[in-house]
């Protein structure tokens, strides 16, 4: 009880920590010099590009004229399908097959 007044008291052993520095230097070392090795390997020079690159091709052709005999908006050709089921109920009524 009295061991902390009369200076015999017995702690648990402390690690010197010159020890501990240099081998926390050395690990660091290690493990750093491991990392910069593998990345010098595993990355390989990138090609130089040129400063624009693009791509030079002729335009397409045209789209091809529409056939002679078309029908245009003009002769009624594009009118909706309420339009078409008039004309053929029309048809229908007057006899007309077309």
């Amino acid at each position: 009880m009295f061991d902390v007044i009369t200076g015999n008291v017995t702690h648990a052993p402390r690690p010197r920590t010159a020890p501990v520095l240099v081998s926390n230097a050395v690990h660091g070392f290690v493990v750093g010099a491991i990392l910069v090795g593998t990345v010098m390997v595993v990355t390989a020079p990138v090609p130089e590009l040129p400063a624009m690159m693009a791509f030079v091709a002729s335009p397409p052709p045209p789209p091809p004229p529409p056939p002679v005999g078309s029908r245009t908006e003009e002769d009624g050709a594009g009118q909706g399908t309420a339009d078409v089921r008039r004309r053929s109920t029309d048809r229908a009524a007057t006899g007309d097959r077309a």
